[in-house]
């Protein structure tokens, strides 16, 4: 146990108070909260705007957890243009979110 009252040791050769810092490691923090809803916000916009069949890959891969394999006998496709159609949306998607960054940086 600590007292919240009591002087640092770091502090006690300049004899000014203190106080403890305790962080609560369970909070979340605020601005990395903040950040995180509007990165998502981007890229839910920017996969908005893709086809209809970059779409469905992206979230037969990255929400229902589907291999190439299995999405390529789905849409009755070869894996192969899968993992095309698949890079090309990623490329796009970077392409976008660093077009959003420099724009950022360019305010700042």
């Amino acid at each position: 146990y600590v007292s919240l009252d009591e002087i640092s040791s770091a502090e006690s050769d300049s004899n000014e108070f203190t106080p403890f810092q305790l962080e609560d490691l369970h909070q979340v923090d605020p601005a990395g909260q903040a950040s995180a809803r509007d990165l998502q916000g981007l890229v839910r916009d920017r996969i908005l705007q893709m086809s209809p069949q970059q779409k469905k890959i992206l979230t037969f891969y990255y929400y229902e957890g589907l291999r190439f394999k299995d999405i390529a006998l789905l849409l009755k496709v070869s894996e192969s243009r899968i993992c095309q159609i698949h890079t090309e949306a990623i490329l796009q998607l970077r392409a976008f979110l660093d077009r959003e960054a420099s724009l950022v940086n360019k305010l700042y």
